[in-house]
């Protein structure tokens, strides 16, 4: 259900799936150090925050449509 222009980041049997679609041979995992581990970790977070805080943001603006704003009602 991906969009054209969007991505998603698959899990280690979705990309071995592809590769066999593929007829490729699927590269090898590379384990990631702790440290590595941490960082995208709070990559991961800070890009779920912002994607969180734009829904907020949209839902906020869906809500007030259709609404008079504070300077419409000044003018009545």
């Amino acid at each position: 259900k991906v969009k054209q222009g969007q991505w998603v980041e698959l899990e280690r049997p979705e990309v071995k799936s592809l590769y066999r679609m593929a007829s490729l041979v699927p590269k090898e995992l590379v384990r990631n150090t702790v440290k590595e581990r941490e960082v995208m970790e709070r990559q991961f977070g800070k890009r779920h925050t912002r994607v969180a805080a734009n829904r907020g943001a949209a839902n906020k603006g869906a809500a007030n449509r259709g609404k008079p704003n504070k300077r419409d009602r000044s003018r009545d």
